[in-house]
């Protein structure tokens, strides 16, 4: 456009004004129509310069954005990569607690079993405090009546001894009897069956346990020799005092003068030996306990 204005304005100036009146108008008429133009394009031009001014800014804003967003981005996962491996130090530190947990677990387990055994031990041992102490109220009593009144002797009928049969049902019979024969026993045994025997006024279950007789006692078993040796005392009281009141040594109920047990003799009878037909006889009790006190019950 400009180079045809400029062209037009040529040729206006070179022609003359009286022959050529006509085409100089029109040539005016294309001038005009040229500029008018030429200023909507520079318009257009100037619109134009402004959106790129525009869009240049918007593309620096949104390249700032993004680099923002690239260093947040970045920030946020070395963050995480930060959470990941602290992360994975608690997981080992749960896995190394849970180990932990349960080794305390089974502790726990065995302390209680433990626990239940030292129960066991401590009832057994206030059974047998319960024991003793009665036992010494009874020799208090007996202390304060030998006190009071001075005690009268009694004739002491001499009796020969007497070397029973008695019949083996198991293995802790035979156990029980030959101790009895061997080492004596001043409390009467009678049997009751199963493995349970009166000892005295005491009702006692026995079992043989690594090849040694024992006897059940709270929460365990005591060897047959400990355990006379502990209650032998108090039960031959009980039952010197049964029999002085003319009852069953082992019941405690009444009986005839003739059924009575008899009080001990201070005598020893001769060790006995085993006898055909898989019985054992003879005792060795300083009390009068024959081996004939341990009866099965029919």
């Amino acid at each position: 456009l400009k180079n045809r204005k400029n062209e037009i304005e040529r040729q206006l100036s070179s022609e003359s004004s009286d022959s050529k009146d006509a085409r100089i108008q029109g040539l005016q008429k294309e001038l005009e129509e040229i500029n008018r133009k030429l200023q909507e394009a520079l318009g257009e031009k100037n619109q134009l310069y402004d959106d790129l001014v525009s869009n240049t800014r918007e593309l620096l804003a949104i390249n700032d954005t993004i680099q923002k967003n690239a260093q947040e981005i970045a920030r946020l996962t070395q963050e995480l990569s930060i959470l990941r491996k602290e992360l994975e130090q608690k997981e080992k530190i749960i896995y190394d607690l849970r180990i932990i947990l349960e080794e305390k677990r089974r502790e726990i387990e065995e302390l209680e079993v433990t626990l239940k055994e030292r129960e066991l031990e401590a009832e057994r041992l206030r059974q047998l405090i319960a024991e003793k102490d009665a036992q010494i109220r009874e020799l208090e009593e007996q202390v304060a009546a030998m006190n009071a009144k001075p005690p009268t002797p009694e004739p002491v009928e001499e009796e020969p001894p007497e070397v029973p049969q008695i019949e083996i049902t198991d293995d802790v019979d035979a156990m029980l009897a030959q101790y009895i024969n061997i080492a004596g026993c001043p409390v009467p045994i009678k049997r009751l069956g199963g493995g349970y025997y009166m000892f005295g006024t005491k009702k006692i279950y026995a079992k043989i346990l690594n090849g040694q007789l024992v006897v059940r006692v709270g929460g365990g078993y005591m060897n047959i020799e400990e355990f006379i040796k502990c209650y032998a005392d108090q039960e031959l009281i009980k039952v010197n005092k049964r029999r002085q009141q003319g009852l069953d040594i082992f019941t405690g109920k009444p009986v005839v003068a003739d059924d009575a047990g008899k009080s001990p003799k201070g005598r020893r009878s001769p060790k006995g030996s085993r006898s055909p037909g898989g019985k054992i006889g003879g005792t060795n009790c300083p009390t009068s306990l024959t081996a004939n006190d341990i009866k099965k019950i029919s």
